[in-house]
């Protein structure tokens, strides 16, 4: 972590279109990392172009390079914040965590989630934006290596209209309270959402303090994107809710924020 002035901006670092280009393991990792700040009461971050390309130069070096990057230095010999200021960044704080030796971006989101120096860079609260790449070699020693940038400084985008209107999430047979016991399977939909905006399905509780359901102990129940439809309509999304007993509440979560109007699950001792 570190927070000072940067150096003159310099030539933008050279990335190919499939680095740069953000897939499905990587945006799964993002949408993660924001239900983690959600969670925690921290702002959810905004994707990058430029911290992105940041990341995906330093994963592909330390593929094609067969290098183990602990000490964030790359291949030319620059620390984060040259290589950040080299690639276009505008930043006056920046973090960075790097994973290497899985495809699957839950397992690198799940080896920062446990080590404190890498949590505490997820769940910086300076921070507003994100960039996340991931890198493969087979020739390499472990094939799959991650990069996660987390800045501050970026000139903000506008924001995107608001992804929650007055509607509600309900079961598949219309209705909204349910009690049984932990591991059962649920089958959602949801009305009046904002057509367009991607939704993943999770369950939490509501934090003191804050008016919204599922704004703490934030857990995926199904983590696959659903799209509203032009009617606002979320289309049904099963999944296995494993919490332990007591009152759960179910929700579709979209950049940070749920469907107002959530069901509840009463998970029975």
């Amino acid at each position: 972590m570190a927070s000072q002035s940067p150096a003159l901006a310099q030539t933008a670092c050279s990335v190919s279109a499939s680095d740069q280009a953000v897939d499905a393991e990587e945006q799964e990792l993002l949408t993660l990392l924001n239900q983690h700040r959600v969670a925690n009461g921290r702002n959810a971050l905004s994707l990058s172009t430029a911290a992105t390309r940041a990341a995906a130069w330093f994963s592909r070096d330390a593929a094609s390079k067969n290098h183990t990057p602990g000490n964030h230095v790359d291949s030319n010999g620059r620390y984060i914040d040259d290589r950040l200021t080299w690639c276009g960044v505008t930043w006056n704080r920046y973090g960075e965590a790097v994973f290497w030796g899985s495809s699957d971006g839950q397992e690198a989101f799940k080896w920062w989630l446990n080590s404190a120096p890498h949590n505490a860079i997820m769940l910086d609260p300076n921070v507003t934006h994100a960039g996340i790449a991931r890198a493969f070699d087979a020739s390499s020693k472990f094939g799959w290596y991650w990069t996660l940038d987390v800045t501050a400084g970026e000139p903000m985008t506008p924001p995107p209209p608001n992804p929650v209107l007055a509607g509600a999430a309900f079961y598949s047979d219309g209705t909204s309270t349910r009690t049984g016991p932990s591991g059962a399977r649920v089958s959602m939909f949801a009305t009046t959402a904002e057509p367009g905006f991607s939704y993943t399905l999770v369950s939490g509780r509501t934090a003191a303090g804050t008016p919204g359901p599922c704004s703490a102990d934030v857990v995926p129940i199904n983590a696959t994107v659903r799209l509203a439809n032009a009617q606002g309509v979320i289309p049904q999304t099963a999944g296995t809710l494993s919490r332990p007993a007591g009152q759960w509440q179910i929700c579709f979560l979209a950049a940070g924020q749920t469907v107002t109007g959530a069901a509840t699950y009463t998970v029975t001792p």
